[in-house]
C-alpha cells in the first residue's frame, strides 16, 4: 500500500486468479466484479448458505482471505448499499461506514466559496451514482443538506446549491 503502482499490481494480481478460476463463466454467478480488493457477486442459489458455498469454492487468491458475506436481500460495498425492493427488483442506496466522521470543510475556513460550493456539488454528483430511485436520492440530499447546516454553512447557500 502506498505505492503508485499497488492498484495495478493488486488488480493484476487478482485477475490471474479469476482467469486461472474461470469464475465469469459460470451460469450460476450472474455478476462477478472486483475493486481493487473487494469483490461483490451476484449468485443464483437455493439458500444463502449454498450462495456462499458456490462463490467460496470458486474463487481464490494465494497469500489472500477472501471473507464473504452473504444475505438474499441486500449487501453493503464500498459506499453503496445493493437490496431488493418489494417488487424484488434490485436497487441500490448510498451506504455510510460506521466510522464515517462526516467531516466537511467548515464554513469558517479560508477556502474558497468556489471550493466549499464545488464540494457540495460533487457530493450531490455522487450521491446521483449512488442512488438507482429519485426518492432515495433526494433522501440522500436531504441528508446531505442537514449535514452541511450542522457544520455551520448558511442553510440559505446550501438550498441555493442543491437547486
Amino acid at each position: 500500500m502506498g505505492v503508485a503502482d499497488s492498484p495495478d499490481l493488486a488488480n493484476l494480481y487478482g485477475l490471474h486468479f479469476e482467469l486461472k478460476s474461470d469464475i465469469l463463466h459460470d451460469d450460476r454467478i450472474i455478476f462477478y466484479g472486483r475493486y481493487i480488493d473487494d469483490c461483490f457477486s451476484l449468485v443464483y442459489a437455493k439458500s444463502e448458505s449454498e450462495a456462499l458455498q458456490i462463490i467460496s469454492s470458486k474463487i481464490h487468491f494465494d497469500g489472500c482471505e477472501i471473507v464473504w458475506d452473504c444475505s438474499a436481500t441486500s449487501a453493503n460495498f464500498l459506499d453503496m448499499t445493493v437490496y431488493k425492493d418489494e417488487l424484488g427488483r434490485l436497487q441500490h442506496k448510498p451506504y455510510r461506514k460506521e466510522h464515517n466522521h462526516m467531516e466537511r470543510i467548515p464554513w469558517i475556513s479560508h477556502h474558497p466559496y468556489d471550493v466549499k460550493r464545488g464540494t457540495f456539488s460533487g457530493e450531490l454528483s455522487r450521491l446521483a451514482t449512488l442512488s438507482s430511485t429519485l426518492p432515495v436520492y433526494l433522501e440522500s440530499v436531504k441528508e446531505l443538506v442537514s449535514l452541511y447546516v450542522k457544520r455551520g454553512y448558511p442553510a440559505e447557500e446550501v438550498h441555493k446549491w442543491t437547486k
